[in-house]
Parts: structure tokens; C-alpha cells; sequence
């Protein structure tokens, strides 16, 4: 694969699922989630839900923002095209019908998150699986965080990653892991939902786990 290196990569899994789960107390404030809100602090012009915010089922997630592409085949990955993308860009308050943003982290060392990505002849591509249950209120926001040396990832790597899965979905590069106010490094590929009418989060699967990941999103979308 050009311009990727790929390292052995450890996974597990933990699976949850809420439709009406109820918030957590804000006293306990996880690591990276006081980063996330101010790194994608709105105005108080109704932009966005108000908190208390947390990265647990049933917590309104803070509205993290990456710098990336909107549509980063139409942009050709020119990192001088890259702007802000954030969660509140998927806010759908109005919806009347299932509205759901999967967000994907990913990083260039880690092989099951080259596999989800690339897909194979048994397996649909993360762009392929998304795409299938588009029409049915489902988008996708994918978060590329590490490098192949496990440092914070660069418009580069973004641009090489994007490039060679040719990416097709809104996708941002998460330097600072604002991404950590939800997920462990360690366990990548890490995959979240969250209902767009009011960006609380319903799933939560670490590990490359598309038996449970997709079954577990077409329920939350009947």
C-alpha cells in the first residue's frame, strides 16, 4: 500500500448499545473531553445541543471538530483545501425519520482499520457499508488520529490515508485526539453513534467488529 506502513495492532471489543439512555453525572469528566468542547466550543446561538456534555451512552457528546475535507474526493485531498468539520455539521434537529452520524477513528499503524477501510472480496469497504444505508438517515465521519510511529497525525498522513483508500466521505486529521474524550488508542478501529436530532451517543464498538458494528446500526435505524 503507497505511503502506508503498516504495524501490528491490538484490539478488543466492547460493544454498547442505548436508544434512551439517560446522561451520566458531569462530575466525572474523562480524559481529553474538556480539550474536545473548547476545541469545538459554539456560540450559544443554538448551534449546537447544550451539555452537560460526556462520551458515555446516552451523553450529548461535545461537538469536536478535525481539520479536514467535507468531500475529500472533490477536493482532490489538497491539504490546502482542508477546513473545519465538526460534529455540529451533522446536527439534525429537525429530523423526523432515523438521523444518525457514524464517527470512525483510525490510525496509519493500525492493520484491522487498513482492513475495514480498504474492505475485501468478502467484505464491503466502511465507504461501501455507509453508503448501503445512506438513503436510510445514516452519514460518516471518519477521524484519522495516529501516524505509523504512533504520533498525533499531520494534514500529510491525512492526505496519504484519504488518498489511498480514496475516501469519499466527510474525513478530518485529529492531531490533538479529541477523539480520546471516547476512545482508547489502544483499541482501533473505534466506532460511534450518535442520533443526530440531539448528538447523544447510542453505540460504541472498539475493535474491528463488523458482525456487531453494522447489524447493531441497521437496528438503530428501523
Amino acid at each position: 500500500m503507497t505511503g502506508l506502513r503498516p504495524r501490528p495492532v491490538a484490539f478488543g471489543l466492547v460493544v454498547a448499545v442505548c436508544s434512551a439512555c439517560g446522561s451520566r453525572s458531569s462530575d466525572d469528566i474523562p480524559p481529553g473531553l474538556l480539550e474536545a468542547i473548547a476545541k469545538g466550543a459554539v456560540d450559544g446561538t443554538g448551534e449546537y445541543p447544550e451539555g452537560p456534555y460526556g462520551g458515555e451512552l446516552g451523553d450529548v457528546a461535545p461537538n469536536v471538530c478535525v481539520e479536514g475535507w467535507r468531500d475529500p474526493s472533490a477536493e482532490a485531498y489538497d491539504a490546502d483545501a482542508m477546513e473545519t468539520v465538526c460534529f455540529a455539521d451533522f446536527w439534525h434537529p429537525e429530523a423526523t425519520s432515523a438521523s444518525l452520524l457514524l464517527v470512525n477513528t483510525s490510525a496509519i499503524w493500525c492493520l484491522a482499520c487498513q482492513a475495514e477501510y480498504g474492505g475485501s472480496g468478502s467484505r464491503p469497504s466502511l465507504s461501501a457499508e455507509a453508503s448501503a444505508r445512506a438513503d436510510r438517515g445514516l452519514e460518516l465521519l471518519g477521524v484519522l488520529f495516529q501516524d505509523s510511529q504512533f504520533e498525533p497525525a499531520d494534514s500529510s498522513d491525512g492526505v496519504t490515508w484519504a488518498k489511498s483508500f480514496s475516501v469519499d466521505f466527510p474525513f478530518g486529521v485529529d492531531a490533538p485526539f479529541a477523539m480520546g474524550a471516547f476512545a482508547d488508542p489502544q483499541l482501533q478501529p473505534f466506532n460511534m453513534v450518535l442520533d443526530t436530532t440531539d448528538m447523544r451517543i447510542v453505540l460504541r464498538v472498539e475493535g474491528d467488529e463488523p458482525d456487531t458494528l453494522w447489524p447493531a446500526i441497521d437496528s438503530l435505524l428501523q
